[in-house]
C-alpha cells in the first residue's frame, strides 16, 4: 500500500501517472474554458513547432 516502509517504484509510477493524467486535464479545461487563452496557446505552440522547424533544416 501506498505509504508503508519499502514501497515498490511501481507504485511511484502509478500515483505519478496518476498525478500527471489530472494536471493535463487541468490544463486541458483551463485551455479549452477560454477562447482566447486557447487561441494564444495556440498560436505559441505554432510558433514553437515552427521554430523547431526551422532549426531542424538548417
Amino acid at each position: 500500500m501506498i505509504g508503508r516502509r519499502g514501497q515498490s517504484s511501481v507504485e511511484y509510477m502509478i500515483v505519478f501517472a496518476a498525478a500527471l493524467v489530472v494536471l493535463a486535464s487541468a490544463v486541458h479545461y483551463l485551455i479549452t474554458s477560454s477562447k482566447s487563452v486557447g487561441k494564444s496557446a495556440e498560436r505559441a505552440v505554432n510558433r514553437v513547432y515552427e521554430e523547431v522547424e526551422n532549426r531542424i533544416r538548417s
